[in-house]
């Protein structure tokens, strides 16, 4: 998933992108703080972006073939990926890649 900002362009996506959205900065710090959802179960993945405060909209759902093939992807320069397959207890992380970020409330609850 790509969060990124272009002004006056659409999102660019490229092969290691599931899903992305552009969003305007702030242009006084501290900016406002935006709410990203991450949904992950047996059968894959949602996502979904903060708005505003009190809105998230979705940015995309993945099911378990498409995250097995974007892995396989990412690992083959590297050689065969192991063979682990998809699970939803598998590390989660942030990446920001010429920016800079901030991250407070990383909440993790059990899904019933």
């Amino acid at each position: 998933m790509t969060l990124e900002r272009r002004p006056g362009e659409g999102v660019r996506r490229n092969a290691h992108t599931l899903g992305a959205v552009r969003f305007d900065p702030t242009d006084r710090l501290p900016g406002p703080w935006r709410r990203i959802v991450v949904e992950v179960t047996p059968e894959g993945l949602t996502a979904d972006w903060g708005t505003t405060p009190d809105k998230t909209e979705r940015i995309g759902e993945w099911g378990v073939g498409e995250l097995t093939a974007l892995a396989n992807q990412r690992a083959a320069p590297f050689g065969p990926p192991p063979p682990t397959g998809w699970s939803p207890r598998a590390p989660l992380g942030v990446c920001a890649i010429g920016c800079a970020i901030s991250v407070r409330n990383v909440v993790l609850e059990p899904l019933p």
